[in-house]
Formats: structure tokens, sequence, C-alpha cells
């Protein structure tokens, strides 16, 4: 019998695949928006900063999708053999997650620092960076999970950490001869 890795691990990894389409689609909004532009104009979406800012995003977005890739090969090898997910698997998936979120999130904070009033317009910038926002409020992306997973790879947790169902649990330590 295959081992599943955990219900809460498993809608992280697909809230990625998700924050990774909405952060995709609002960039190329953004393009067909920067399209549509007159430069003669002094738009926004047409000033070096915009660009510099668009590759910094496109290549975030890139990244991710790389590293969530990447470690979805890697549960994959595990789970094959029948093994479990070990603790460095577990907190990868989990960052990944949360950096997919991160995003898709910043990618918003683009779109509404370029796109002007376009953003708060009925359509489908509008309602992915509604969408975004909302994705950014679930317990296993938020930034805590972040801080969490860094306190993981840092690999300065007592012996016997390990992710819970949506939490990291660090065992309690007691002073010795206690």
């Amino acid at each position: 019998m295959k081992t599943l890795p955990s219900p809460a691990l498993m809608a992280g990894l697909h809230q990625a695949a998700w924050s990774q389409g909405v952060g995709r689609r609002m960039l190329d909004e953004l393009r067909e928006l920067t399209r549509r532009k007159d430069p003669a104009e002094g738009s926004p979406v047409t000033s070096d900063e915009f660009f510099a800012e668009f590759a910094r995003h496109y290549s975030h977005v890139r990244g991710t999708r790389a590293l969530l890739r990447d470690t979805w090969r890697d549960n994959e090898a595990a789970l094959a053999t029948g093994a479990q997910l070990n603790d460095e698997q577990e907190t990868m998936s989990r960052l990944a997650c949360s950096l997919a979120t991160r995003t898709a999130l910043e990618i918003s904070q683009l779109v509404h620092r370029f796109a002007g009033a376009q953003v708060m317009r009925d359509g489908v910038l509008q309602r992915f960076f509604r969408d975004s926002h909302a994705g950014s409020q679930h317990r296993g992306s938020s930034h805590i999970v972040t801080q969490k997973c860094g306190r993981m790879l840092s690999g300065t947790l007592p012996t016997g950490s390990h992710w819970g169902f949506f939490d990291l649990v660090v065992p309690e330590t007691t002073a010795a001869g206690a």
C-alpha cells in the first residue's frame, strides 16, 4: 500500500499550482495592457521602472514553478518507494506553497502600482487581484509558514520537531535534571 502525504500538504501543493496560475495570468494581462499603451503618453506601464519590475516578477514566477516541480518530483520519488516524506520534503513542500502564494501577492502589488484604475474596474485584472489576496489568507500558505520552514531548515529546532497537520510541532524541552 502506498503512503500518501497529509491532506493539508496536498491541499497546499494544489494551492501553489493555483497561485502560479493567478500570478502568471496577472503578468499576461499586464503584458497586454502594455502592448495597448502608447509610450509617448507617459503611461506607467511603459516606463523603464515598470519593465524592470515586470522582468523581476516574471523570473519569480519561473523560479517558483521550477521549485514546485522539483519538490513534487522529489516527493513522488519517495512516495513511489512506499516511504513517508521526510522532514525536509515536508518543509520544502510547505515552503514552495508559501512562496508561490507570496509571489502571486507580490504580482498583485505590481498590478496595483502600475495598472492604475484598471485593477479596480470589473474585469480579469480585478478578479485575479482579489483572488491573490484571498489566497494569501490561507493558513497553510501564510508568511508564518515561511518562518516555520526557516526554523526547520536552519537545523536549530530540538530533536523530534516535525510537521503536524497544519503546523510545526516542537517538543517541549526540559531543564537537565528537572
